[in-house]
């Protein structure tokens, strides 16, 4: 699978969010129903910690069956309604019983065949559903998931060639092997593993199939009592005033929390490698979600959940995202100050101006709090919050220091958008004889960078910045650099047939090769990095890594790559994250870790005073040192 163009649609999202810009999005619910909150009925007060450990196995309960029980109601059922609604039904259970009743009234018309038990000594193999499977000769049901399908996922993705895609397969068994009809990829759980067993609480244990006996007339395990109660269950979902739930019930914001949660605890493929307890963030965010809170405050919520993460493509968009203009100047952290680096020439900033505080609140302070809500890497927390600092109005007062003086400055002149520099170069800049600059951030047309083949193909060298992110022609234009076809990093897509990412993970490889293109240049490569590169930039160091096109100077690069994925959730709230998993060339680690510079380089506050670009300084030291090698 080529994943190359449908990589640099998604990238175009992170090009925005690194850039500052956020999107909005006005989509309608897909909830049937009538606006308003679910009604609570009255009941006797129930302590926090049962509360929340009530709500616990609800969430964990709700992705287990959703995702992985193979049964015809759990295909046909309103989930994004039925988080708001069970969240509403358990938490008030006064003791295990309780709970154990609301959880088998909430979850078994969708899943006939499930068990929850607090005996201990219970075995699963004397039940009929294990009998059942133990003795079925015919076919069988389960989910495999290739990724995760979501309607946001179908959104993005319309060819017949989907990255992530979730079915119920059909397989019956011959001659001990697994034949599958029309499978997503070629897996199958193991026969121990058709049952499922997981802890809810420490006294209710759940059991279900993750695997089905399948007929003619659709899954075994369904009775007609067991129809009837699906059917109540649904009306009783749709009637409960969900479909407009908002931030202001209480269920509506748990559902948030637990669907969020359910994503990622199934889903998210790296958490072999961050350093998070994930499973002991949802009793905190439960809670937190709990608290009577507006839009603003919730989604600073799921900001916190999804920082937990440390992925940098996780962000939380809403229909509240955009932050209006952002004043005329870029910063960068430097020896732990704030600089500006950059300033517009009609600004009143000026390059070196130390920032000590924005709207009174000090520099420090706000780019730590800005990192502290940005999920990923220390390198791109601090890159992007580099970014998100300079948002502002002409109602900003910046207090700066300069050159001893201190002063109280605002923005005459903010725009309405962050581009990714303020300076705007040619294409093509020939910084010394045969040594030529390729900004490949700016939005440059292929037809565009034609002009230069000719002077590339001959020059001596090429420095190409890749510290924002690229334009699309950029891939492209490296093809240039290639003499034969190479591989980029490895792009996989995690395959589950199992909850909680247990047994058997495969991956598809969506991989590809970068094809060579006339003329070839073959001067000397230099290729500039830092913390805001991220996702389809490192797609493209992560070929010059890989293959030893050049070196590679400045800074680590973001350590986040692989196609986005996301979810919707109500008041136009949309989570992304990153759904497949990205290695280096060699199979070690990228994420986090990111593309690592041959030639590391520090901005300094002397060379910005004097209009240097400390990065573009030290590619041409190495460049004379090199060409001088040459001569």
């Amino acid at each position: 699978m080529k994943l190359r163009w449908k990589a640099l649609i998604l990238g175009f999202i992170v090009m925005l969010v690194s850039a500052g810009v956020y999107l909005i999005f006005f989509q309608q619910s897909v909830t049937p129903g009538v606006a308003g909150d679910i009604e609570t009925e009255e009941g006797p007060e129930v302590p926090e910690e049962l509360v929340t450990q009530n709500l616990v196995a609800f969430a964990k309960l709700y992705g287990f069956i959703k995702y992985f029980h193979p049964s015809d109601e759990v295909a046909d059922f309103d989930w994004e309604g039925f988080a708001s609604y069970g969240a509403n039904q358990v938490r008030n259970a006064e003791d295990t019983e309780a709970l154990m009743t609301q959880l088998e009234t909430l979850f078994q018309p969708v899943a006939p065949t499930l068990i929850l038990t607090t005996d201990q000594s219970f075995d699963p193999n004397k039940t009929d559903i294990a009998n059942l499977l133990q003795k079925n000769q015919g076919q069988y049901i389960f989910w495999q998931h290739r990724g995760i399908t979501t309607d946001f996922t179908t959104a993005i993705y319309r060819s017949s060639e989907d990255v992530y895609q979730s079915d119920r397969v059909i397989f019956e068994m011959e001659n001990e092997e697994a034949v599958l009809d029309d499978p997503v990829f070629e897996m199958v759980p193991a026969e121990e593993e058709y049952l499922a067993e997981k802890q809810l609480t420490d006294d209710i244990t759940a059991f279900f199939p993750v695997v089905l006996p399948y007929g003619e007339e659709g899954s075994l395990g369904t009775t007609d009592e067991s129809k009837d109660a699906f059917k109540a269950l649904k009306d009783e979902v749709i009637a409960a005033k969900f479909g407009g739930t908002s931030v202001q019930s209480v269920h509506g914001r748990l559902a948030g929390v637990i669907q969020t949660w359910n994503i990622y605890q199934h889903f998210y493929p790296y958490f072999d490698v961050v350093d998070v307890n994930w499973e002991e963030q949802l009793p905190v965010f439960l809670s937190l979600a709990e608290e009577e809170q507006g839009h603003e405050d919730y989604t600073a919520v799921l900001e916190d959940m999804i920082e937990k993460a440390q992925d940098g493509h996780s962000m939380v968009i809403s229909r509240k995202s955009s932050y209006g203009d952002t004043l005329p100047i870029r910063v960068h952290v430097i020896k732990d100050e704030v600089i500006v680096v950059e300033a517009l020439e009609d600004s009143p900033f000026k390059a070196g101006d130390i920032v000590l505080k924005k709207d009174g609140t000090a520099a420090k302070e706000l780019m730590k709090n800005l990192m502290d809500k940005t999920s990923g890497s220390p390198q791109y927390k601090e890159a992007l919050a580099e970014r998100m600092f300079v948002i502002g109005d002409s109602h900003t007062v910046i207090e700066v220091n300069r050159d001893g003086e201190i002063m109280e400055l605002s923005a005459e002149n903010g725009s309405s958008y962050l581009d990714s520099t303020l300076k705007v170069h040619e294409p093509v800049v020939e910084l010394e004889d045969g040594i030529y600059y390729l900004p490949l951030y700016q939005n440059v047309p292929e037809e565009k960078y034609a002009e230069y083949y000719e002077e590339l193909a001959s020059a001596k060298a090429l420095i190409l910045d890749l510290r924002y992110y690229p334009s699309s022609s950029a891939i492209e234009l490296f093809g240039h650099l290639v003499k034969e076809p190479l591989p980029t990093s490895q792009f996989l897509i995690p395959q589950y047939v199992l909850p909680d990412q247990e047994g058997e993970i495969t991956y598809e490889d969506g991989s590809w090769e970068l094809e060579p293109k006339e003329p070839v240049f073959d001067g000397e490569m230099i290729f500039l990095s830092d913390g805001l590169a991220i996702s389809y930039a490192e797609t493209l160091l992560g070929i010059a890594e890989n293959n030893e096109l050049g070196t590679i100077v400045g800074q680590p690069s973001a350590g986040t790559n692989g196609n986005v994925n996301g979810f919707k959730l109500m008041e136009h709230i949309t989570i992304y994250y990153t759904g497949m998993k990205v290695l280096k060339g060699d199979g070690s680690q990228h994420h986090l870790i990111g593309i690592q510079p041959d030639v590391p380089v520090n901005y300094t506050l002397e060379s910005v005073k004097n209009g240097k670009d400390d990065f573009i300084e030290k590619a041409l030291e190495v460049l004379e040192e090199k060409l001088g090698d040459h001569e």
